[in-house]
This record gives C-alpha cells, structure tokens and sequence, in this order.
C-alpha cells in the first residue's frame, strides 16, 4: 500500500480518537456511538446508491464513515470546541436530536450498519440485486424506527428527564469555560 493511501485512514482514525476522548471525558460514550453509527449508516449507505448508479464498486468508505461521523456529530463538535448548546434546528444534522428517541437506539443502528455495510461489500462483488434488497430493508427499518420513535422533549423539564439526551455536566467541566 502506497503512503498516500494511508493518508485518508490514519486522519479518520485521529479524529476518531480525538472525539472518542472528548466524549469520554463527558461521560457521554453513549451520544459517541449513536452519532458514529448513524453517520456511518448514512455515509455508506449513500456510497452504496451512489456505487449503484454508476454502475461501478464503491471506494472510498474510510473517508466516507469518517465525513458521515463528523456531519451527524457536528452540533456536539460545535458543544465540544466552542460550547454551543444543542437547540432544535441542530436536527438538519442527521436528526441529531430526535436519532435518540427510537426504540433502542444504538441497537436499531448497529442493525442499520450492518444492512448498508452488506450492501456496500454486495455491490463491491458486483452483486447489484443483493445490494438494493440490502438498501431498501434498511429503508424499511429507518421508517419504522421513526415512526415508533417518542417524541422529542418540549421543555427544558422534559429535558432534564431525558437522559439519553441530556448530558449533566456544566461548562467548565467540560473545559469550555
């Protein structure tokens, strides 16, 4: 493998890194996970259709579960560096907030990895018809763990009593002071 190829992986693998540790030091692995998973769900599931389309095997998946992780967690990234709270609009990030009320979240996205990551590998082995029934059940469970997903909190109270959403920790513990 050339050093150039490395590039790609070893950055996706520091920015891993570095949001695994800023996550951790919030106590917050879980919000790390979802939002990992979720990214990557919709990273390579779009490199898939896109692989689809044009008829030709998908490359490129480091860099795209990394840029899918990094957009589906940018308003944490935005909390993390600069200390902006999480308000309502955020959901344009890959419904950064409202992923957190479907029915078990993190086992709903794992199951979801694993339907796109099936059809990523299908359609690299050229298996264009494994790959589409693969992409179109994920669909189907997308749909329906929205449609059985809870409401997201209305109030600051409602809030408080959602933790898988809410973090407890105040500014300065999370060093942005």
């Amino acid at each position: 493998m050339r050093a150039r190829a490395l590039i790609v992986p070893v950055l996706v693998v520091a920015m891993e890194l570095w949001l695994f540790r800023a996550y951790a030091r919030l106590d917050a692995l879980l919000h790390y996970w979802l939002h990992a998973l979720l990214g990557a769900v919709l990273a390579v599931g779009l490199l898939t259709v896109v692989a689809l389309v044009r008829r030709r095997a998908p490359r490129g998946a480091w860099a795209a579960g990394g840029m899918g992780h990094l957009y589906s967690a940018t308003p944490d990234v935005l909390f993390l560096v600069a200390g902006i709270l999480h308000v309502g609009w955020m959901d344009v990030f890959a419904l950064h907030i409202r992923v957190h009320f479907i029915p078990l979240p993190l086992g709903t996205l794992f199951g979801l990895f694993a339907l796109v990551l099936g059809g990523w590998t299908a359609a690299a082995l050229g298996r264009r018809g494994v790959s589409a029934v693969s992409l179109a059940a994920a669909g189907v469970v997308v749909v329906a763990a929205f449609a059985l997903a809870q409401p997201p909190p209305a109030s600051l109270q409602q809030l408080r009593e959602a933790p898988s959403l809410a973090l407890v920790c105040s500014l300065t513990d999370a060093g942005l002071s």
